[in-house]
């Protein structure tokens, strides 16, 4: 690390041009603590934002674990199956209903996924449960083995008859898009008042037996009083509700001129409402990296990419109380365990090998998870789908009725786009026949629209 001009420069990396769009040379830069995108165009001059990760100690963290990406892939492939919606949302970044575009056909999807060693295929839009035949695309890519999420708005799943349809066709995840708990503020966002059938959608989904995520993007000073309501929401659903993530209402849609929230703002107010340290979501981040290299060292298969746009924290539900993980478990003290553990069946020698593990470790985790009331049932769901996984080679899934994470995601945009952090991104989609980040996909394809 250099320092000029009393600004430490990191590194080095790509950005767009926030205005033509344009490939160009930037740096990433930290004064007082605080991180910074500097790039510059020729056309249109220099420009300084905050980073994604704007505290640095968050972007030192999501950086530092990306350096075993290099022999991983993405985990999911985002397909856009429409381009026409049964909504007409200010926000909307998919431009839906107004792009000039032929809607694939099925063999058209099915090409897309034919060749991607990811698990996870979100079926998108537009509004994809306009396609009349969005079952049979389902039971195609089941068929390959897909995990299929469908990324909706949830309008057409109030029929418990269509819902059972999907389940049917093997539907596995809806990721419902999901602003408040507030109609009013659903009326300023998507021009409708939606609490009520949003509600309808989960109960009808949690009937069918098929997983909920949560998408909630968010508004500095209209919807960003909602994070706890939707978190103790979510934590009395969490048998249904297993993921939650929390996004800055992204600047590539409709109304890019809004007041911004950033994800250290957000982390920041779950921690405030729940006693977390910043240090703790960082130690759960943490804890979940060293669980993906035990499975990868453990099945020989390798494990998706981190994804360093994205901070996870663990809730359970426990005697009808949201419960922090880092307060049932210390996490800390785990990690540096994990960490030794990994790196004690990284060597030779079977017989060592199990006998230090005993040796050190095994007292440390038997008190710690076994011999903890609280942890032990999320222990026991844990182990018992890490054997499942190792002994069938299959991905590792993790289902119960009583934990959802919280997560926190910000995607890039023109203005905040580091290449050297992208290109570490979990998501990706098809722009024309190339595949790409799912970020970059999206300023790519408004640039291509400009320059028509």
């Amino acid at each position: 690390m250099q320092l000029e001009n009393k600004i430490n420069i990191i590194k080095h990396t790509n950005s767009f041009c926030p205005v033509c769009l344009a490939f160009i040379e930037a740096k990433i830069t930290e004064n007082e603590d605080k991180v910074y995108l500097e790039s510059y165009c020729p056309q249109h001059g220099s420009f300084r934002r905050q980073h994604k990760w704007d505290d640095l100690y968050y972007y030192n963290t999501m950086n530092e674990l990306t350096k075993h990406n290099i022999k991983r892939y993405p985990t999911g492939l985002f397909i856009d199956t429409n381009f026409n919606c049964n909504q007409n949302c200010n926000f909307c970044f998919a431009e839906a209903n107004e792009r000039d575009e032929r809607a694939p056909a099925i063999s058209e999807i099915l090409s897309k996924a034919e060749n991607f060693k990811g698990s996870y295929i979100y079926l998108a839009g537009g509004e994809p449960t306009l396609r009349e035949d969005l079952p049979e695309i389902i039971r195609k890519l089941k068929q390959r083995k897909f995990i299929v999420i469908l990324a909706t708005n949830g309008k057409k799943l109030v029929d418990e008859g269509y819902v059972k349809e999907l389940k049917k066709a093997g539907l596995d995840i809806v990721q419902l898009q999901f602003d408040t708990l507030d109609d009013a503020q659903y009326e300023f966002i998507r021009n409708e008042r939606l609490a009520g059938l949003k509600l309808k959608v989960i109960a009808n989904l949690k009937k069918a037996g098929i997983f909920v995520y949560l998408w909630v993007p968010l508004i500095k000073g209209l919807n960003d009083d909602q994070i706890k309501g939707i978190i103790e929401f979510s934590a009395r659903n969490s048998s249904v509700i297993k993921i939650v993530f929390f996004a800055p209402m992204w600047l590539e849609g409709r109304l890019r001129e809004h007041p911004s929230i950033t994800a250290g703002e957000i982390i920041g107010a779950i921690c405030k409402e729940y006693g977390i340290g910043k240090d703790e979501f960082a130690d759960y981040v943490l804890f979940d990296y060293y669980l993906s290299q035990l499975y990868q060292l453990l099945t020989g298969l390798p494990f998706f990419k981190f994804q360093p746009c994205t901070l996870s924290y663990l809730f359970l539900y426990l005697n009808k109380s949201v419960l922090p993980f880092s307060r049932v478990v210390d996490l800390k003290r785990v990690n540096t365990h994990l960490a030794a553990v990994y790196q004690l069946l990284s060597q030779r020698g079977l017989a060592n090998k199990f006998r230090n593990l005993f040796k050190l470790h095994a007292a440390f985790f038997i008190k710690e998870f076994l011999l903890n009331k609280q942890a032990r049932p999320l222990t026991f769901r844990l182990l018992r789908s890490l054997l499942a996984s190792v002994i069938f080679k299959s991905q590792l899934t993790f289902k119960d009725s009583f934990s959802f994470q919280v997560r926190v995601e910000e995607l890039f945009n023109r203005q905040n786009t580091d290449f050297d952090m992208l290109k570490h991104c979990n998501l990706y989609a098809y722009f024309e026949d190339e595949l790409m980040p799912f970020c970059q996909r999206e300023i790519v394809r408004k640039k291509a629209s400009l320059c028509q």
